[in-house]
């Protein structure tokens, strides 16, 4: 019996330590294309505690480590995220909704592996959270695996959340709140429309950091001020599309933008006579102007904007140029509007004057030397109170005639 009792003992330990050895070489497994997370972490802070999850969330400063090494933690702790353990077994809702609510001591070696892993992920996803909530992350290596995250199994589980916040904040591909609690077919489109979004742009520098901003602000300007030189006649695209009013984009997908609406304005605005003699515009005369960058392939509940309405009865907008930044997901768009038969023509001449879409921030800037005169502000002010009796004292005649 006692024989018996041993051999039982005997096989039972065989299999956890089987197992054991199994959760030991599951980094390995997962990370055989690089380090470790272990090796990584602890070659940038020696000594460090890898057993000690509070240590590794909250009471270490990896904004003092160079940008490389952050990098290299990061994909490391991405790479190792999964739903299998070592021995294929996945994490379930029963998992993440149960068994991790469950003492330990009652669990199988199956059940104990899955517990390790779903905490491991767990601590991965909630670190790469909050060093991206610090802007100390740049690389595109973690954006695969966190898009396998969105499908994280259970309710009782921030791992979603997360995984979705980093990747917006990332990429800046902004989705309405509480996506990651979608269920059912909704959930299902936000998680297609992210590894799709991938397979397109995982090859045109997909993060959205501050290279690709200022990028397209350069971009935005030198059109600008083509426009600018070109409609020297034009008042309100002479005072305010100029490259220093270029504004950064508040609603997703903008980027950069600048423009101007004749119908907007609270103000008289000038034009000539054929003779040279100045007149207020009439509503014939008005313009729509509008040159943003925003995004190729935003999320698909963008905001509405401005794009499809000029403003401008029976004046809808044109596309006048419509380019993507090379290597990029960065699309460059002058959108213009009028009655005005001149106005059209004339931009599209403006537009084919522009230097080709540069290849680089450096070629971008490059583009704009003339940038290096007096401010743009002051000039506008001379010319708005240069004006500024002309327009009264026509206002005034245009009131007597009635």
């Amino acid at each position: 019996m006692n024989s018996k009792l041993i051999l039982c003992l005997a096989l039972v330990l065989s299999g956890w330590l089987e197992f054991a050895r199994a959760d030991q070489t599951a980094h390995q497994t997962l990370t055989n294309s690089g380090p470790s997370f272990d090796s990584v972490l602890s070659a940038a802070f020696p000594g460090i505690d890898l057993n000690d999850s509070a240590t590794i969330l909250f009471r270490t400063d990896y904004s003092r480590l160079p940008a490389g090494e952050r990098n290299r933690i990061a994909i490391a702790a991405a790479r190792e995220l999964s739903l299998r353990t070592a021995r294929d077994d996945v994490i379930t809702k029963e998992t993440v909704d149960e068994l991790a609510f469950k003492p330990a001591s009652n669990d199988t070696p199956v059940e104990s592996a899955l517990r390790r892993l779903n905490s491991r992920n767990a601590e991965l996803v909630e670190l790469l959270c909050d060093m991206e909530n610090q802007n100390l992350i740049n690389d595109p290596g973690v954006i695969g695996p966190l898009i396998e995250m969105l499908d994280y199994p259970g309710t009782k589980t921030s791992v979603r959340g997360e995984a979705a916040q980093v990747l917006s904040q990332l990429t800046k591909r902004t989705w309405a709140p509480n996506h990651w609690q979608w269920d059912g077919e909704r959930h299902g489109q936000f998680v297609a429309w992210w590894r799709t979004w991938w397979v397109q742009n995982h090859d045109k520098h997909p993060v959205f950091d501050s290279d690709i901003e200022a990028w397209a602000q350069a971009r935005v300007a030198t059109i600008a001020l083509q426009l600018h030189d070109d409609f020297q006649d034009y008042y309100e695209i002479n005072g305010f599309v100029v490259p220093d009013h270029v504004q950064r984009g508040v609603i997703d997908p903008q980027i950069a933008f600048i423009g101007v609406n004749t119908a907007g304005l609270q103000q008289a605005v000038m034009r000539s006579t054929d003779d040279g003699k100045p007149r207020i515009a009439g509503k014939n005369d008005y313009v729509s102007l509008r040159i943003a960058a925003e995004f190729a392939t935003p999320p698909p509940n963008r905001r509405p904007d401005e794009r499809t309405a000029s403003g401008i009865d029976n004046a809808p907008n044109e596309e006048v140029l419509h380019e993507i930044l090379p290597g990029t997901d960065v699309l460059i768009t002058v959108q213009a509007a009028s009655k005005d038969a001149a106005f059209l023509p004339r931009v599209r001449a403006s537009v084919s004057k522009l230097p080709p879409a540069p290849e680089s921030l450096e070629a971008a800037r490059e583009h704009l030397p003339r940038l290096k005169r007096p401010p743009w502000p002051c000039w506008r002010n001379n010319f708005t109170w240069r004006n500024k009796f002309k327009i009264r004292r026509l206002q005034a005649m245009k009131r007597q005639e009635h």
